[in-house]
């Protein structure tokens, strides 16, 4: 028998898939959809949620931080381009991901992905040299006073 955990989690995959099929045309039910993809951390939900027909609701999959990095591979070879493009800027896709979606076809995701890439590379160069630690943004505040 499953936990109550698990069964309330089982049931929210359940509910959401469900409301999924029903949504159709239904604009509201689909907006919906969207925004628990944009905020559920459940990695089997993100999962089928990234199979789902509607463009809007893989996009949101793609821009969420949670999104396993096998779910976030699936993705970079989405037919949509905007897909690619949302995993492209987001910060949380793998970096072998990014690097195969600057060799995308579309040169907006492509380009997009070097972008982060760089800047992902510069955010860690900027930190490797100075190395301060919360700790040490502390004492020197408390110096500063």
């Amino acid at each position: 028998m499953p936990s109550p955990r698990q069964a309330t989690r089982s049931n929210l995959k359940t509910d959401i898939l469900h409301i999924a099929r029903l949504s159709g045309r239904n604009r509201g039910l689909q907006n919906a959809l969207v925004k628990v993809a944009e905020t559920v951390n459940a990695p089997s939900v993100l999962a089928d949620l990234a199979n789902d027909a509607r463009s809007e609701i893989r996009r949101a999959v793609a821009d969420n931080v949670y999104t396993p990095c096998e779910v976030k591979l699936l993705l970079a070879n989405d037919n949509d381009p905007d897909v690619r493009f949302i995993l492209a800027e987001n910060y949380a896709t793998p970096m072998d991901v990014l690097q195969a979606l600057a060799e995308d076809d579309n040169p907006f995701v492509a380009f997009r992905a070097k972008s982060t890439l760089e800047r992902m590379r510069m955010g860690r160069l900027v930190k490797a040299p100075f190395g301060a630690s919360a700790s040490t943004v502390r004492h020197l505040r408390q110096a500063r006073s």
